[in-house]
């Protein structure tokens, strides 16, 4: 995202401004980053997308950025804590396929959400878990779950342990 945009989301979405917006144009603005490697440094390129990472601002400002990511699934309930995110549905033992189902759609909207708003899902760490008793999580459909071509790994949690 440039800093343009992120500056008019920032304004318009989340009603920042006056002497914050000032301070945040200036703290994103105008940067260069160099690659120092092998004792050389490259060229200054200008920087014109991102927040500076390891800045104290740069959690807030990622949560300023995806906020719109939790509003995209409307099949399910999100859950977000920095850039880790959560989808949840209950269902009865006889709603098992259509919830891994309406999850599935949630699951693409996000990805299609991350892919458009330049960052990168990564489909690895994705996981589906199924809650339940052991008779209810035996008798769950196994739709298959993908993320891009990725399948996402399915767990099967009873009490006290999660199988994979």
């Amino acid at each position: 995202m440039t800093y343009f945009w992120y500056i008019w989301t920032l304004e318009t979405s989340f009603g920042i401004g006056g002497s914050v917006l000032a301070w945040l144009k200036s703290f994103l603005s105008d940067r260069q980053q160099a690659i120092f490697l092998n004792g050389v440094t490259s060229a200054f390129h200008s920087v014109v997308c991102s927040v500076p990472q390891g800045s104290f601002l740069g959690p807030l400002l990622f949560l300023f950025y995806t906020a719109d990511c939790i509003k995209t699934p409307r099949c399910c309930r999100v859950h977000s804590y920095t850039d880790d995110t959560q989808l949840y549905a209950s269902c009865s033992t006889t709603d098992g396929s259509t919830s891994a189902a309406q999850l599935l759609r949630c699951i693409t909207d996000i990805a299609d959400w991350v892919t458009s708003n330049r960052l990168k899902l990564n489909a690895e760490k994705t996981q589906f878990i199924w809650l339940g008793s052991s008779y209810y999580t035996a008798s769950v459909s196994r739709l298959p779950l993908s993320v891009g071509s990725s399948t996402v790994s399915r767990r099967h949690c009873t009490e006290p342990r999660c199988e994979v």
